[in-house]
Formats: structure tokens, sequence, C-alpha cells
């Protein structure tokens, strides 16, 4: 995640380059950032007092693991893979 501090920018290359590299990025909800890049929420986070910025961490957090999660359940283990497709071989089976 990306956490910037800076209100009322113009527009902010440094958000820009976050989200290039998949990184959730967490402005002020002024200026550029929030308008013309995180567009008011749709690819980032938005808040308007710093005592907002820990819950909204821990929302990027969570966002991070539930994407990981949904990575790791989705990744072919390969033995598994050629084990069941060996089989298949050997068993005369087409799948």
């Amino acid at each position: 995640m990306y956490l910037h501090l800076k209100p009322n920018e113009h527009f902010g290359i440094a958000v820009l380059d976050a989200i290039a590299t998949a990184t959730i990025p967490i402005v002020p909800r002024t200026g550029g950032p929030w308008t013309d890049i995180v567009e008011e929420g749709k690819y980032g986070l938005g808040y308007t007092n710093i005592e907002e910025i820990p819950q909204l961490i821990s929302k990027a957090e969570n966002t991070l693991d539930r994407e990981k999660n949904i990575q790791e359940q989705g990744k072919i283990q390969p033995r598994k893979l050629q084990k069941k497709t060996h089989e298949g071989i050997v068993n005369g089976d087409s799948q």
C-alpha cells in the first residue's frame, strides 16, 4: 500500500506510480490524486483527517490478504497435475 500525505496536490505522479505497480493508494480526499487518479475511491482509499488512516491501512491489508488467498486457491499444484495426467495416460483415460 502507498500512503500519500500531501493534501490539495494538483496531480500526484507518485499515486499514479503506486497504482501502476498494483499498490493500493491511500490519499487525502482533496485535489487531483483523489478526483483524477483514485477516482473518488474506485482505485484506492481516501481520508479526510489523519485519524482515519489506521483504519484505512487495516482495510488495505485485509484486501491484500484476501487477494493473496484467492491467488493461492487458484494455483495449480504441478505434482498433482502431473500424477493425474500420468495416471490417465497409463490407464488410457483422456483426462
